[in-house]
């Protein structure tokens, strides 16, 4: 199983000019497809994973907040750095095949901004995970590195 990350065309932008404010990530079904044009979580929405409430899948619609979140800037090289604290969905039923890291500072889908998708099968179908934790780790450097060319 190989996991592929790709960034939003807005996604960078966007965090930039309005500023990350909330971010989260959701879990979403394989019948959407990845476009780097999409801007907003609106175009998401409609493939999320369900909340079941009874018996409980684990799930919160909207997936779950980030916390931690900080952006370090870099001189030398010049760019940025943003990270957040590792996010664990605990005791988790649910198929899924990406992972969509939104942010920002409306409560609304059509206020919040796509940053990233990680496709946590690349190359295949949804990854299954019945009654188990699903931790997201993220990596040492940092959830994306920006560097100016």
């Amino acid at each position: 199983m190989t996991v592929e990350a790709t960034m939003y065309n807005i996604g960078y932008e966007q965090a930039l000019v309005q500023g990350l404010g909330t971010m989260g990530i959701m879990l979403v079904r394989d019948t959407y497809t990845f476009d780097p044009t999409h801007e907003t979580l609106s175009e998401v929405t409609p493939y999320e994973v369900v909340q079941v409430d009874s018996p409980d899948n684990g799930y919160t619609t909207g997936g779950q907040a980030l916390t931690g979140i900080s952006i370090a800037k870099s001189d030398s090289p010049p760019g940025c750095n943003f990270d957040a604290d590792n996010s664990v969905m605990p005791a988790l039923t649910a198929d899924f095949k990406y992972i969509v890291i939104y942010f920002g500072n409306d409560g609304t889908a059509g206020g919040q901004y796509l940053y990233a998708c990680i496709d946590v099968n690349s190359g295949g179908g949804e990854i299954t995970i019945s009654g188990t934790d699903l931790t997201v780790n993220w990596a040492a450097v940092g959830i994306t590195v920006y560097q100016e060319a």
